[in-house]
């Protein structure tokens, strides 16, 4: 059995699997197979989430009539940056759950395969990176919502909530009603 020891101001994580230490033990063969079965239960996990949120995004109410009271209260030009990344943040949290469980099955899948000298190809690490990673857009969007007055933020949060929702549609909305 491992004898663990901390190290001053690090946090140690010792791994123990039916009394032996994990270095004292080869993944077994079919380990990768379970592995790349747990990352593809994932994916199908994320895919069915995906949907889900699609369909509340669709079935959302109306914010219409919160909105134009927001409106009155907060700058056109605010109002539509807060629209605009609160639809996607409310979807990044409705898919959230599901694409951090990708994301472990992955690096559990990774971590087998190096052990066993297989990498997986450059072409599903990028796609995988691309599907769970946020892009550049998503960060210029946080800045742009950051930059706003916290109390404009904190009234267009507590009228949107985070639940998903029709941004486009909400945000042409906006645009037409002047």
């Amino acid at each position: 059995m491992a004898k663990c020891e901390p190290i001053p101001g690090r946090v140690l994580l010792c791994v123990v699997l039916s009394g032996m230490t994990y270095a004292d033990t080869a993944p077994p063969a079919d380990a990768l197979s379970l592995a790349r079965q747990d990352y593809e239960n994932a994916l199908h996990r994320l895919d069915t989430e995906v949907q889900r949120c699609q369909a509340l995004k669709r079935q959302a109410g109306e914010l219409k009539h919160d909105i134009e009271a927001l409106g009155q209260k907060v700058p056109k030009a605010a109002l539509l940056t807060g629209v605009g990344f609160l639809a996607a943040r409310n979807i990044r949290l409705c898919e959230a759950g599901a694409k951090g469980e990708l994301a472990l099955a992955w690096l559990n899948y990774l971590s087998i395969a190096k052990e066993q000298g297989i990498l997986p190809g450059e072409v599903v690490s990028d796609q995988i990176s691309t599907l769970l990673s946020p892009s550049a857009v998503w960060y210029a969007m946080q800045a742009r919502y950051a930059g706003l007055p916290a109390h404009q933020r904190s009234m267009m949060e507590e009228a949107i909530g985070q639940a998903p929702f029709d941004g486009p549609a909400l945000l042409n909305w906006i645009e037409e009603r002047d």
